[in-house]
């Protein structure tokens, strides 16, 4: 019988022997040609000695137990020669000995703790499956069916589960909920409750398992791109990239993608660089985050593009996921370009300053064959570029407004400058016609030297370059045949890229074939008025510059 439910046990394969106690020798009987020292139990779990025992005292000693029990204790028996009262089917008497045979269990002891601390983690759920169709030894029934659920405990104060009790079989053992900030174990124990031997009772497991409490660490690096040099006081927002939910087995939405997530004492997810251009972003629940740049440092390119960070759980015993972000950040760049009108031909040596839109000075300069670069102007300011002196030569431009954009590229401010222009025109006084064959000559009124001389067409005669502010003397050397010498004329060079006309006007000479005095006078008179005719200038300025 199974000692656990008084049934029968129907298996066969129990085998066992009889000793006389009275003589101690096993009994041997004769069948046919063998001795028969063992009998085994057929398929109902009974057997029928061949031949009757004599009187005496017996005992039944079990060598061989059925599968799935532990070998019985021996039962001792008395054979009398008095009535029996039990009989076979066929009325034969027999002498019934019932023996009871126990089950071997398991058992299993499971202490779960900290894996970091070795701190022992109550109310962790575990659940207990069979993991192949459990069978009851008695009569092949079966216990429990393969994925069927056994048991499910939580651990107590001290981390521990005890299951006992357990039929032979093989189970499987998984971690089903864990506290709060853990991870929950992906680990599926594989437990084999198998029988050994007839002897061992109780088959125990002892299982020492732990969980991780994981978070997610980011180091923010700020610096300069150019020096490397750290920048503080940039502010970036942490948002989650995707829902992110607890891994403990409750599966709690802790964030929604898009979120902004603080941790310490920032709000709404910001988080700003220190003197060191520095962040530290600790006790981050596990995911994937974006990193933002939301308010550059003044003077800096922003960093638009958002940064995935990644600080998903990878299904390994590390405690620790930290992320180390190095963001550089370019200073805004201006590049001054000062030409000629062309555009193409930098021009050295003209006296430049940049003003902010309350005309604080920025900076100032004097301009070379390369262009001039300024950096670190502020994002969406405007300001103001200013030719104090331009080159020898050239007119001063006007000024020009540029604001600085935040895309990363240099802003370019290209300053043109006219060079200055002079149209001296030789003409007759009387009709204003140009007078071909003057030999003119210009010279610089300070210096005495002489610039240019040439003959006058009957075109104007151009000049470019000359300085501006400087005063010149146009001198005629020889008139034209039947003109008188004009007197010299002075002129200053405007500053204007427009085109400054000087009219030097020659008078004829008077007609020698009049002799009376009075017509002498009189023409001595006309020529002296026509002469001086020749003093007019015509100087056009056109162009009016706002100087700072």
């Amino acid at each position: 019988l199974d000692k656990e439910s008084g049934k029968e046990i129907t298996a066969s394969g129990m085998t066992f022997k009889i000793l006389n106690t009275d003589t101690d020798k096993y009994v041997s009987q004769k069948v046919g040609d063998k001795h028969i020292e063992e009998w085994t139990t057929d398929e109902d779990g009974a057997v029928v000695l061949d031949q009757p025992l004599k009187a005496g005292n017996y005992r039944l000693v079990e060598i061989q137990a059925p599968e799935g029990f532990l070998k019985a204790e021996d039962v001792d028996f008395t054979i009398t020669n008095s009535v029996v009262s039990e009989t076979d089917p066929d009325g034969d008497p027999i002498k019934i000995i019932t023996i009871t045979d126990e089950q071997p269990k398991g058992k299993i002891t499971l202490t779960k703790t900290d894996k970091e601390t070795g701190e022992a983690m109550a109310d962790v759920e575990y659940q207990l499956t069979a993991k192949e169709d459990i069978l009851n030894p008695v009569d092949g029934s079966v216990i429990y069916e393969a994925g069927e659920l056994v048991s499910q405990n939580k651990t107590d104060a001290n981390g521990k589960i005890v299951i006992d009790d357990l039929p032979m079989g093989r189970y499987e053992l998984k971690e089903t909920l864990t506290q709060e900030g853990y991870v929950l174990s992906e680990q599926v124990h594989d437990i084999n409750l198998k029988q050994e031997d007839e002897n061992t009772k109780e088959y125990v497991v002892d299982l020492n398992v732990t969980n991780i409490k994981p978070v997610g660490r980011i180091h923010i690096l700020k610096t300069d791109k150019d020096t490397e040099q750290p920048l503080g006081g940039v502010t970036f927002q942490l948002t989650a990239k995707e829902d992110i939910y607890s891994l403990d087995g409750r599966n709690t939405l802790l964030y929604e993608a898009g979120q902004p997530v603080s941790v310490d004492i920032s709000e709404n997810g910001q988080y700003v660089t220190n003197e060191l251009g520095e962040i530290f972003i600790g006790d981050l629940p596990l995911g994937k985050y974006e990193l933002k740049e939301i308010q550059p440092l003044e003077g800096y390119y922003s960093n638009p593009e958002p940064i995935e960070i990644d600080l998903s759980y990878d299904h390994s015993d590390q405690l620790i996921y930290l992320k180390e972000v190095t963001i550089q950040n370019e200073q805004t760049k201006v590049e001054i370009t000062k030409t000629d009108i062309t555009g193409e031909k930098e021009l050295p040596g003209a006296q430049l300053s940049v003003f902010d839109t309350e005309g604080n000075l920025i900076e100032t300069w004097e301009s070379t064959e390369e262009a001039h670069v300024i950096r670190g102007l502020k994002i969406n300011e405007e300001y103001t570029l200013h030719e104090d002196l331009a080159p020898t030569g050239y007119a001063a431009a006007s000024d020009i407004t540029f604001t600085i954009e935040d895309n990363g590229e240099p802003t370019k401010v290209v300053m043109k400058d006219e060079i200055t222009k002079v149209e001296i025109s030789k003409v007759d006084a009387t009709t204003g016609e140009e007078i071909e064959g003057a030999k003119m000559s210009l010279t610089d009124k300070e210096t005495g030297e002489t610039i240019e001389e040439w003959t006058s067409t009957k075109e104007p005669h151009r000049m470019e370059g000359l300085h501006v502010g400087k005063t010149y003397i146009l001198h005629e050397d020889t008139a034209p045949v039947g003109y008188e010498l004009a007197q010299d004329i002075e002129f200053t060079i405007e500053d204007t890229g427009e085109v400054q006309k000087v009219i030097m006007e020659d008078t004829r000479k008077p007609n020698e074939t009049v002799e009376t005095g009075t017509d002498h006078h009189l023409g001595l008179f006309t020529g002296l008025a026509l002469g001086s005719a020749g003093l007019i200038t015509a100087l056009t300025i056109r162009k009016k510059r706002n100087k700072k």
